[in-house]
Formats: C-alpha cells, structure tokens, sequence
C-alpha cells in the first residue's frame, strides 16, 4: 500500500500541517503565505483595545 502525506511548513522550517488531503494542504500553504507577507504590514497598525 502506497500513502502520500503532505506536511506544510512555514517559512521557518516549522511544521504547521499534515495531512494526505492535497487541497488542505494547498489551501493552508497560501494562508501561511498570505500571513507571512501582511505579517509587515500589521506590525504598524495599532491593535484594538
């Protein structure tokens, strides 16, 4: 029996996901992606009390 298993990373190397659903895995690479570029871009906004 053949399994495949995908594990999504972030840009640190850490392991965030594992899964053998390729689309869940697709899906939480771009929101890591996503996070990891607005990361910037929030550090200058001022948080809600």
């Amino acid at each position: 029996m053949i399994e495949i298993e995908y594990i999504v990373k972030d840009s640190r190397g850490v392991e965030r996901l594992r899964t053998a659903d390729k689309k869940a895995a697709d899906a939480d690479d771009r929101m890591l992606e996503n996070a990891e570029r607005l990361a910037p871009c929030r550090s200058g906004v001022a948080q809600p009390a």
